[in-house]
């Protein structure tokens, strides 16, 4: 699994106390730390599931970065009152 490149942040520490619903805020503010933080979460999780269903690895990878980037793209129209970021 390719994890997305990054550079050192300061307020990296910050993220990692901050929900999810928060991190999805700061998104559609095109915070690139805020997807980052989020792709840490779930990723893993994300890609072990798709593998399972898939059964290849380059599959697998696609689909999670598939959904990454879906999120950068169309984060401000999640509503948390309809539901948690990791159903």
């Amino acid at each position: 699994m390719r994890p997305l490149t990054y550079r050192f942040d300061p307020l990296m520490t910050d993220q990692a106390s901050t929900s999810d619903a928060d991190l999805i805020a700061q998104i559609a503010q095109q915070n690139s730390t805020a997807l980052s933080t989020l792709y840490d979460r779930y990723s893993r999780v994300m890609y072990f599931v798709a593998y399972k269903k898939l059964g290849t690895v380059e599959e697998a990878e696609e689909v999670v970065l598939d959904v990454f980037a879906q999120v950068w793209r169309i984060a401000e129209r999640y509503d948390p009152r309809k539901g948690r970021v990791d159903s």
